[in-house]
């Protein structure tokens, strides 16, 4: 086998390998040889089959399989022999469908992506300035107004029409000379959303401060989908006659509310909300310190990334926001109008996050950080116990291997996040004092 190999880019690798055809015709022998001893035809022995039957019945699928075979057993040869830690995925060219021609030479290119060069070294340099994760009484405070309006009802009101409210209408649309063409009884309005053809602030603005029973004139173009044919596109008005005023209103502040939430009074329900409160603001800032250190350590460490992965990433980051979109309901062609318009977004954060994941790896590699099945069962432990499930359930889940490789990928960050907060001067108050330093004192 011979192998050129060519320097793409400080990350990229072009092979040009060339395999003389007595070891295509040796690969293939053998490949013939095997499927002697598993075809089963009629009036010939297990592995009696002669070469020139299979190569009737079955020469192009042998090969086919064996053009591939020959490609993914070279190419890992190649990369063997060279040492390169290969990432992302390969490109292969020069390479169809046919079957593989063992009268010549065969050659084909691929480009592979090598791991960067990278070395951090010591950790210990790097500062964050801490930023306090105290509750306050006003978060408390909102906390409890977001679970109030969790329980707000739609409550008829005797009050002028305020911004938000619903409407129950009398609504009757005129011509360009004030002769009703079509009317509609006890009608769902909001403020906020405008008949068809109504400008919005001026549909909002003529019914805001009226009560029930006033009516108004709002000018509008009737619009193509109206149901009167032949007022479609023209000017005219909507005389809207208001029946009711509707507001939602938030549940009271109180032991009753705390109750709807299991808890038996506001006092108890205040007091777990704090926790709770305190428990996100201690993890936000833990998280906004680890991504400090990391932004830190990626404008120290500039490096080339291996396009293939980032292009990987670019399409995974597409695909995931096509999928949103379709189940927004829009249709195929706005849909790629849409990705075209995040392209560019898309690809500056595939390269975030291929950027990220090589500065973390260089760290794990460094500080021999290891994942132990001890810390795959105390993740899974710990999402049985915030589920409120058994620790089987969680297992069976894992037991696929994709979900596994995602559990074992997050459990190796959060170990490498806290090695990075651990090394690095975490300052409070304005005094700086290393996670290890700390560790000491106490």
């Amino acid at each position: 086998m011979d192998v050129q190999v060519v320097e793409s880019g400080s990350c990229r690798r072009t092979l040009t390998i060339r395999i003389p055809s007595s070891k295509v015709r040796e690969h293939l022998d053998a490949m013939f040889q095997s499927a002697a001893g598993q075809v089963n035809l009629k009036g010939f022995r297990n592995g009696r089959v002669p070469r020139k039957v299979l190569e009737k019945k079955f020469g192009d699928e042998i090969r086919t399989d064996a053009k591939k075979r020959i490609v993914s057993q070279s190419l890992n040869d190649a990369v063997r022999e060279r040492e390169y830690q290969v990432v992302g995925t390969p490109r292969v060219e020069g390479i169809d469908g046919s079957p593989i021609d063992d009268s010549q030479d065969f050659e084909f290119t691929v480009q592979v992506d090598v791991r960067p060069d990278i070395a951090i070294g010591d950790l210990s340099g790097i500062e964050v300035a801490a930023q306090s994760s105290e509750v306050s009484d006003e978060d408390v405070q909102k906390a409890l107004e977001q679970l109030a309006d969790q329980k707000k009802t739609l409550d008829t009101v005797e009050e002028p029409v305020a911004e938000g409210d619903f409407l129950v209408a009398t609504v009757a649309w005129l011509d360009e000379a004030g002769n009703e063409v079509l009317t509609k009884e006890d009608m769902k309005l909001n403020t906020g959303i405008p008949l068809a053809g109504a400008d919005p602030e001026v549909f909002k603005a003529s019914l805001l401060e009226k009560s029930t029973g006033d009516s108004v004139e709002i000018e509008l173009t009737f619009p193509d989908g109206f149901e009167v044919e032949d007022q479609r596109g023209k000017p005219g008005k909507a005389r809207v006659t208001l029946n009711e005023v509707q507001r939602v209103t938030p549940a009271p502040i109180d032991d009753e509310l705390a109750k709807g939430f299991e808890f038996d009074t506001l006092e108890a329900m205040s007091e777990e909300l704090r926790k709770r409160i305190a428990f996100e603001k201690e993890r936000g800032e833990k998280a906004r310190q680890e991504q400090s250190i990391l932004d830190q350590l990626a404008a120290k460490f500039d490096f080339d990334l291996p396009e293939s992965m980032v292009e990987d990433q670019e399409r995974h980051n597409l695909k995931g926001f096509a999928e949103r979109l379709a189940k927004n309901g829009l249709d195929e062609e706005s849909i790629k109008a849409k990705l075209e318009e995040a392209r560019p977004e898309a690809r500056k954060a595939a390269e975030q996050t291929i950027r990220m994941f090589f500065l973390m790896d260089t760290v794990a590699r460094e500080h021999e950080v290891r994942l132990e099945q001890s810390d795959i069962e105390q993740q899974m432990a710990e999402i049985a116990e915030a589920n409120g499930v058994e620790m089987g359930v969680v297992q069976e889940y894992y037991s696929d291997r994709e979900r596994m490789s995602d559990l074992q990928t997050a459990v190796m960050e959060r170990k490498v996040r806290d090695l990075l907060r651990e090394k690095a001067s975490i300052s409070d108050s304005g005094t700086a004092a290393s996670g290890t330093a700390a560790a000491a004192d106490e």
